[in-house]
């Protein structure tokens, strides 16, 4: 778990199976329980998806779902949104990592967000990390 940025909140987590995904719920619970949380979501295809996302679900109000860079292992990423979808958690899908972090951080930035979130395979945060940090420096 690492914030990098405190305004606007960006957090960045490496969760990508069932016990990381509850741990980072925790800290959700623990730190961030009333915010109004903006989600960037990307697991490898053989991770526990199902399993694990709906313990964050819980937490997020929109998600922006990207894939891993690890092309033979993304699988098909895509259905994370419908996972999102079927936890009552608006989701779309964005191929490129880079525009997922832009299109985040401009939803963040007009205020119907309090915090973004991203959190997934550590192939994807290694990846958003980069790119969050060269938004947050454009602001």
């Amino acid at each position: 778990l690492e914030k990098l940025s405190e305004q606007p909140l960006v957090v960045v987590d490496g969760a990508h199976n069932e016990p990381g995904m509850a741990a980072l719920s925790q800290a959700v619970e623990a730190f961030w329980p009333n915010k109004r949380i903006l989600g960037i979501l990307g697991m490898l295809g053989d991770k526990q998806r199902e399993e694990a996302l709906p313990q964050l679900l819980k937490w997020l109000d929109y998600a922006i779902v990207t894939p891993p860079n690890n092309p033979s292992r993304a699988g098909d990423w895509e259905t994370i949104a419908e996972i999102c979808r079927k936890a009552g958690v608006e989701a779309e899908i964005e191929a490129d990592n880079r525009k997922a972090c832009a299109k985040a951080m401009s939803l963040l930035a007009e205020g119907k967000y309090d915090m973004l979130l991203a959190a997934g395979s550590l192939y994807l945060i290694a990846d958003l990390r980069l790119y969050l940090l060269e938004e947050l420096q454009k602001r």
